[in-house]
């Protein structure tokens, strides 16, 4: 070998080196800054409750591209996917509008055992970014109020209408007095109540979501999901 040979082999040498070196430095950061989320948000008080997971930040990343966005608001922005084959929503709170609560872990346990075919199931959380990262059970007709104002194709005759009403107020009731801290909704309306496949309702936009977003948001519905 020439020694000009030689020294481009030594310079490619010392190029991938230095390329090693930052990629263990950035893998390292991140796992540091990771560690530090989960505990910030309550990850030790969470890692043994029941009916709760936590999922890793690499589990929801290929979730959280712009294809996959589903809704968008002041609140955040919400992104539709597949997790080991069930279809979620997954809420994420961007921006200035999102404050720590302490609470927060306790929140999730809370509606973490909220089990009732009219609510919306909290499945799991993801704690290693600044700001926690909720997810959700897809449901996939959107929200009363994108039907009965918006989507005329798919018109709700009174039996249904009824049978919305009624079963709404059973979720409301479940969340009042059946479960084991008492739940306040606090804004319940149209835009809150989701339906599934089989216009069953779903209440949504309670509890945690008052934690993370600010009160008063304004919340952006987008066919399929709203929160």
């Amino acid at each position: 070998m020439t020694k000009a040979t030689d020294g481009v082999v030594g310079a490619i040498s010392s190029i991938l080196v230095l390329a090693l070196i930052i990629f263990i430095y950035v893998l390292r950061k991140e796992r540091r800054e990771a560690r530090d989320f989960y505990r910030k948000n309550g990850g030790l008080t969470l890692k043994d409750a029941a009916n709760i997971k936590i999922f890793k930040r690499g589990e929801l990343k290929a979730i959280l591209k712009s294809h996959n966005l589903i809704g968008k608001g002041s609140f955040g922005e919400v992104y539709k996917g597949d997790i080991d084959g069930a279809l979620v929503a997954i809420k994420k709170p961007i921006g200035d509008n999102v404050h720590e609560n302490k609470q927060f872990p306790n929140e999730v346990i809370i509606q973490s055992q909220v089990m009732h075919r009219n609510i919306v199931r909290l499945r799991g959380c993801c704690l290693e970014v600044d700001t926690p990262m909720l997810v959700y059970e897809f449901i996939s007709n959107g929200s009363l109020e994108d039907i009965l104002h918006k989507d005329k194709s798919k018109l709700l005759n009174l039996d249904v209408r009824l049978s919305i009403l009624q079963e709404s107020a059973h979720g409301l009731a479940y969340m009042h007095s059946q479960t084991h801290a008492t739940i306040l909704h606090g804004d319940v309306k149209p835009a809150n109540i989701l339906l599934d496949e089989k216009l069953t309702p779903k209440i949504s936009d309670f509890g945690i979501s008052r934690l993370i977003a600010k009160d008063k948001e304004q919340t952006a519905q987008e066919e399929g999901h709203s929160f």
